[in-house]
């Protein structure tokens, strides 16, 4: 532990030569830089006590007049915003927040040291300090609620928070709150800092971390090389966007402390990366049950039933995917925006994925667009036109129209590719896999059409209605790479019961013409 005992003299010495020379002054406040610890600085602000909104006489250097100096603190370094005889104020600077220790004194001096004037120079002041030493801080802590139009958050039974200036606001009215693990370590900075002048720390046990709330863990990693967070970021392949956001209202932990994107990090680090959650939408979180395939705390993926919407219509109050997955976020108390990764059409059934983070669903989006990412369709077709051999390949790449319910999706055509797989066929009907390398609208259904092989129950596209109320399509496997611990993930959903009712019909009304099947798809008998 960093051991110094700070006495009157050496106050009386710092202070003097710094009001002298007048270097450090911010709104007409003089900043006496007092005394540097490992953990923080002590800030000697030299505010003499003055009526609510009254600025302090400034001298041609920016330093108070010398009749006007105020008297030395005695003794030093009281923890107070200004001593009953009017002192320099004393507010503590860690690279996590700031902490201003409440005022002792009564009356005047008290509303002058609490006053929202008071706090909005004081936020300024400390925002220019933070910045010229390089350091994370985006607020600071004071142990009394601000006064009305100070905007502030409550971080502790007897704690409040005070940002610099407004940053994305949470989901209840007011500033966002920094995340537990930034404040325990501005609180441990300033108990150092007490210890290492040696006075007794403030007991800041009215503080309890608890769930992190309004803040999305967007990227953890332990590094393998040195290098600096934002390189760290670059490298996992944060967008600009998202790496803005993180640096102007983000936090970086490493090993749990907050830095800068620029600090130098060693191998072997653990790192995080905060950022505020995103506006909470207009997908309303609904009630149901889920078929989880999959989850974690980056991704979750889901089997969709056929028949239900992916996201909220013009009908109000339908049951919806985005809404079922959006209660089941709220009811874990994470809520966030359901950010879907990819779209399946009403009445196509199959694997979702669900991202719960800005940089997972920018991700996963990045490896689809890059043909990283594979999907696989099964696919129940109408008989083959084609004479398609069953294990044969083949691959459409026609133009995808816009679909007939949206003819302005598409000014024009759009490129398209998509491999099939024929595994079976029958007299009344086939078992097809399809591997779409692109994602438009309909994608599947217009290539399958245009192959001669429409799906059963889709007349849209020339398939025949068949026993079954929709189009025979589910997307029954999905492979991906982890957007975080980069895990190679394959995913599976089995066969739908209508679906698997379709296949006994194919196998009931006509012996089967081929066999190509290679074990990946197993009709049921």
């Amino acid at each position: 532990m960093y051991q110094r005992t700070v006495n009157l003299c050496e106050v009386r010495s710092v202070i003097a030569r710094q009001t002298r020379d007048g270097r450090l002054s911010h709104q007409g406040v003089p900043v006496v830089d007092g005394i540097l610890f490992p953990s923080g600085v002590w800030l000697f602000l030299d505010w003499r006590a003055q009526p609510a909104g009254a600025a302090p006489a400034l001298g041609r250097a920016g330093a108070p007049e010398e009749s006007a100096r105020p008297a030395l603190p005695n003794p030093p370094l009281v923890p107070a915003g200004t001593s009953a005889e009017g002192g320099p104020m004393i507010c503590l600077l860690t690279a996590a927040a700031g902490y201003w220790p409440p005022p002792e004194a009564r009356g005047a001096e008290r509303a002058t040291a609490g006053s929202a004037v008071t706090h909005s120079q004081l936020s300024r002041l400390l925002e220019g300090e933070v910045r010229r030493r390089n350091w994370p801080a985006r607020g600071y802590l004071v142990d009394e609620q601000p006064p009305l139009g100070v905007a502030s958050a409550r971080v502790g039974a007897s704690l409040w928070y005070v940002p610099f200036r407004r940053i994305p606001a949470g989901r209840d009215a007011g500033p966002l709150p920094p995340p537990p693990e930034v404040v325990a370590a501005a609180l441990d900075a300033v108990a150092e800092m007490y210890e290492g002048a040696g006075r007794v720390p403030p007991r800041p046990s009215r503080f309890c971390p608890g769930v992190r709330q309004g803040w999305d863990d967007e990227y953890r990693a332990t590094l393998d090389e040195p290098c600096t967070a934002a390189g760290a970021m670059r490298r996992a392949g944060f967008s600009k966007g998202l790496m803005r956001t993180v640096m102007r209202s983000g936090y970086i932990l490493s090993d749990g402390r907050p830095v800068t994107a620029s600090a130098p990090l060693a191998a072997g680090v653990r790192l995080r990366v905060l950022a505020p959650a995103g506006p909470p939408g207009t997908v309303v979180p609904q009630p149901g049950g889920l078929d989880v395939i999959y989850e974690d705390d980056d991704i979750l993926v889901v089997n969709k039933p056929a028949g239900l919407l992916m996201h909220p219509a013009r009908q109000a109050g339908e049951l919806t995917l985005a809404g079922l997955v959006a209660g089941r976020f709220a009811g874990q108390g994470r809520p966030s925006t359901p950010r879907a990764v990819g779209r399946l059409d009403r009445g196509t059934s199959g694997l979702v994925v669900f991202a719960r983070t800005r940089f997972a669903q920018e991700s996963l989006a990045r490896a689809r667009r890059d043909g990283i990412a594979a999907k696989e369709y099964v696919a129940l077709t109408a008989p083959d036109k084609a004479g398609h051999r069953p294990g044969q390949r083949f691959a459409e790449t026609r133009p995808i129209q816009s679909p007939p319910f949206d003819r302005n999706r598409y000014g024009e055509p759009r490129a398209a590719r998509t491999d099939f797989r024929v595994l079976r066929g029958w007299a009344r009907g086939a078992l097809v896999l399809a591997s779409p390398e692109t994602g438009r609208t309909h994608q599947v259904r217009q290539h399958l059409a245009a192959a001669g092989m429409p799906l059963h129950g889709d007349p849209v596209y020339g398939g025949p209605p068949g026993p079954i109320g929709r189009p025979a399509l589910h997307l029954w496997r999905l492979r991906f790479s982890h957007p975080v611990t980069g895990e190679h993930l394959s995913l599976r959903a089995p066969l739908p019961e209508d679906m698997r009712r379709l296949l006994r019909w194919f196998h009931q009304h006509m012996v089967s013409t081929g066999c190509g099947h290679d074990g990946e798809v197993s009709p049921p008998a």
